[in-house]
């Protein structure tokens, strides 16, 4: 009986220390499993943020975008805006044919709506950085920018239609032809890029 107590007492005080050692792991006593645990840990931890920064570069390219076309939008609706409130070319703007001249100023309040709207909606995605604003970002900047192509397009023809003056001679007319044809060239590059 005695010799059974005192084994039972060794297996007892054994099963502690091993108890208490399991407590007091070191980083080299860590078992293979727990090792490749902690790897599978740390390489998803990585694979996380790996693709969290994809994910934010892919939003800033995208606002980055928008900006761009809203740019290129507003800066031709200014042209616009310079040439069909031009005094001097008042009385001669698209006189051979004036329905390029209420064409120009339709689509160039349509625009303009779409451009203000867009901008807003730009605004709200630099803001949420959502998946959804940023779209909708992206949608409003190419639909601002294709009716502002469309007015270009008008104004051009308005152009095409205007007779000069001593007020407005010949060269101030050609300085806006080429100014309006660079809006609309700028303006069909940002429309392909985003198609693309």
């Amino acid at each position: 009986m005695d010799k059974i107590k005192k084994t039972i007492a060794e297996n007892i005080a054994q099963a502690k220390k091993t108890l208490s050692d399991l407590e007091l792991k070191t980083g080299s006593d860590i078992t293979t499993y727990e090792q490749a645990v902690a790897s599978a840990q740390t390489d998803l931890d990585n694979a996380k943020s790996t693709y969290q920064r994809a994910i934010d570069n892919k939003e800033d390219a995208a606002l980055t975008t928008v900006d761009d076309k809203l740019a290129v939008a507003k800066t031709a609706l200014d042209t616009i805006n310079t040439i069909i409130t031009d005094t001097d070319a008042k009385s001669v703007l698209s006189v051979k044919n004036t329905s390029y001249l209420d064409s120009t100023k339709n689509s160039y309040n349509q625009a303009n709506e779409s451009l203000a709207a867009a901008t807003a909606g730009y605004n709200a995605a630099k803001i949420n950085k959502i998946v959804v604003a940023i779209n909708q970002a992206l949608d409003g900047a190419s639909d601002a920018l294709n009716k502002t192509f469309a007015s270009l397009n008008n104004c051009f023809n308005a152009l095409e239609n205007t007779i000069t003056s001593s007020d407005f001679t010949q060269t101030d007319l050609d300085a806006y032809k080429t100014s309006v044809n660079t809006k609309l060239t700028t303006a069909s590059l940002r429309r392909r890029s985003a198609a693309q």
